[in-house]
């Protein structure tokens, strides 16, 4: 089979309009990798943060749920039943009050 061959007119002139296109596209490949890159790092950047914030949340709830549980189990320890307590006859106040009045002897 006969080998065809295909001739262009000014092939190796170069095409002006052709290598502005290339060249284009091409500065706009590296900017588009420069934004994608810097948009994963930002988002990574942001992910990052929100973790920390996260935990620091978590840590301040553990904290205050063993001082809650702590306090509770102190208050537990140390309540006396309602029944048991003693009440006094008259309150201090009344009691002082009641010493003034009374004549003396």
């Amino acid at each position: 089979m006969a080998e065809l061959e295909i001739h262009h007119e000014g092939e190796h002139a170069g095409d002006p309009m052709g290598r502005r296109v290339g060249i284009l596209a091409a500065i706009l490949a590296v900017l588009l990798a420069v934004v994608t890159i810097a948009s994963h790092r930002t988002h990574t950047a942001s992910i990052m943060h929100k973790s920390s914030a996260n935990d620091a949340w978590a840590h301040y709830q553990a904290t205050r749920v063993k001082l809650h549980s702590v306090e509770n189990l102190q208050c537990r320890k140390w309540r006396t039943p309602v029944n048991t307590i003693a009440a006094p006859s008259r309150s201090a106040a009344a009691m002082t009050s009641a010493s003034r009045t009374l004549p003396p002897g």
